[in-house]
């Protein structure tokens, strides 16, 4: 068994339907038929302890097309005790915008983020 494992994983998906919608001032963004490149990377030492992140990009579904311009990506990070099939950790999410606000080049409506502290329990991560 080694001491310390370093894990990373390449996740691509399509997104086949989903909106957001902001209500002041009103937007609908419709984002059908969309696609993401998910990168995550992780380590767990002593088989027990782990501590991890991750970024999402979208890549929208346009009128004409596709679009390649991250305006905001998706991070998160984790950390926690892992003991036979009982996980306990904590979670941060966060959005935040790829161009700064100050130029006016995206919408403060989309910047933010929430935390989680769990208990998981199964096989598998």
């Amino acid at each position: 068994m080694s001491w310390l494992v370093l894990l990373c994983a390449l996740e691509v998906g399509w997104m086949p339907r989903g909106d957001m919608v902001a209500y002041d001032p009103p937007v609908d963004v419709g984002f059908d038929g969309s696609f993401y490149a998910q990168l995550d990377v992780e380590a767990e030492a002593w088989g027990a302890v782990f501590v991890g992140g991750s970024i999402r990009t979208n890549v929208w579904r346009l009128e004409d097309g596709f679009g390649f311009w991250p305006e905001r990506d998706l991070y998160g990070f984790r950390a926690g005790l892992r003991l036979g099939i009982v996980e306990v950790g904590f979670r941060h999410w966060c959005t935040h915008p790829v161009m700064p606000m100050l130029l006016g080049a995206c919408d403060p409506l989309w910047e933010g983020g929430y935390e989680e502290v769990y208990l998981r329990i199964g096989n598998g991560r």
